[in-house]
């Protein structure tokens, strides 16, 4: 299996796109991550002006590139070899996500086949309270040389 550090190092993203500040856990079976939205970013500040709360479709992101894409790349050979293709969310916001608080993602496989990874994720603060949950498919697809 691969270390955390240096699936982070893989991850498709550029450092203005990566939501995963380090990975914390990773076997076949399960997945997890921490990430600190932070206060600098401007699109926080036009989310709700009386008080800064992330943007849902940024958390389902960064769940995303924890849970599906970190997970896929962990599991197969040759990760750079795909292009993760989301098919599938259905999440659910049981509280707003503050900025500036560290958050823990933790994904945990429902199955791997045929380079598609289905999973239930959620993320939740260093005190465990849950702030979303989510299930969600993804595909790898090969990258076109």
């Amino acid at each position: 299996m691969i270390a955390p550090a240096a699936l982070l190092s893989i991850l498709p993203y550029s450092k203005s796109f990566l939501l995963v500040d380090e990975f914390i856990q990773i076997d076949e079976r399960k997945i997890s991550g921490k990430y600190t939205f932070h206060s600098d970013n401007p699109v926080y500040n036009g989310h709700f002006a009386e008080q800064q709360v992330i943007p849902g479709v940024i958390a389902v992101e960064a769940m995303g590139q924890v849970g599906l894409v970190g997970h896929a790349f962990a599991l197969v050979e040759n990760p750079g070899d795909y292009i993760p293709i989301l098919h599938e969310i259905n999440a659910q916001f049981h509280e707003k996500i503050p900025v500036g608080k560290p958050m823990i993602t933790v994904g945990e496989l429902i199955y791997f086949r045929n380079k598609t990874i289905k999973s239930s994720i959620k993320m939740m603060d260093e005190a465990g309270l849950i702030y979303v949950t989510l299930k969600g498919l993804l595909m790898l697809s090969k990258v076109q040389k």
